[in-house]
């Protein structure tokens, strides 16, 4: 004879917690409570006014918009992580158990008292180019200006190595390139040209190791005369030739070059021209 397991009854739900707060309430942070992206940065004192409730589970959750006397006191390690890390440094998201009124003058805001810097990865692409720019892992990488261009000419000067087979793509019309295959011998000398002007670091080209008759850009720096015609080519601009050009070296962005995964200098060109053309 045959029973039937006896079901169990299902647990109760929990109701849910009623918000305290609504939008446009002003609230401000308990002391001791850690932020939640950064755990070494107290958020005590800070002070916002609701703009979001919402409730996704059993209690209710507030999307604060901090005020002007909380942007304005806060640790400056705190702006320099959330532009790191690409965070909304204005707002936040906090619990209602995190939260209390805020119904007077502003009070102080709780500093960090051990920030924990994480270490520098040899692993982590930017943390690799933070390292040649004299950074730690709490800044953002910065823009390719003119100084750091400087740092990263000193430090790829002393650690490429020279010479080494490189490819570029050459534009030959409209959707239309070609793969050229270079030997570039160095990178031109700073005192020379300006990088900003000239779409960053310039490295010489001896010759096109591929065909006679794939155009490489002409770009002689001896004078700063020449750059003009450099920038020009550079757009899709090209003049004619003259024969004695034709033996002197020609340069060509580093950032355009790519070399072979074996390469020794794959990862410095790589990361060079990661942090170019994006920051």
């Amino acid at each position: 004879m045959s029973t039937k397991k006896k079901q169990k009854s299902p647990k109760p739900r929990m109701p849910r917690v009623q918000p305290r707060f609504n939008v446009g309430d002003r609230v401000r942070v308990k002391y001791g409570v850690p932020d939640p992206d950064f755990p070494d940065i107290p958020l005590g004192g800070w002070a916002g006014t609701i703009t979001e409730v919402g409730q996704p589970g059993r209690f209710p959750l507030y999307s604060i918009e901090w005020s002007q006397f909380t942007l304005d006191n806060r640790h400056p390690i705190f702006r320099k992580r959330c532009e790191r890390d690409g965070l909304d440094e204005t707002s936040s998201r906090q619990g209602e158990e995190d939260l209390e009124a805020d119904i007077g003058d502003p009070v102080p805001l709780e500093q960090p008292t051990n920030i924990v810097t994480r270490p520098l990865s040899k692993n982590d692409q930017d943390d690799r180019i933070r390292a040649i720019l004299g950074l730690t892992s709490d800044d953002p990488l910065p823009e390719a200006n003119g100084e750091n261009l400087c740092k990263y000419h000193e430090h790829l000067t002393a650690h490429l190595k020279f010479p080494f087979l490189g490819t570029y793509s050459k534009e030959l019309g409209p959707f239309q390139d070609r793969k050229c295959t270079v030997n570039v011998a160095g990178l031109v000398a700073l005192d020379d040209y300006d990088p900003q002007e000239c779409y960053g670091l310039l490295c010489n080209i001896q010759h096109d190791v591929d065909s006679k008759d794939c155009f490489v850009v002409q770009g002689r720096v001896k004078d700063r005369g020449t750059l003009l015609g450099f920038i020009q080519r550079m757009m899709g601009f090209s003049a004619p030739q003259k024969e004695e050009d034709v033996e002197e070296d020609c340069c060509l962005p580093l950032g355009d070059i790519e070399v072979k995964r074996d390469s020794p200098n794959r990862k410095l060109i790589a990361d060079y021209s990661y942090w170019l053309h994006n920051h």
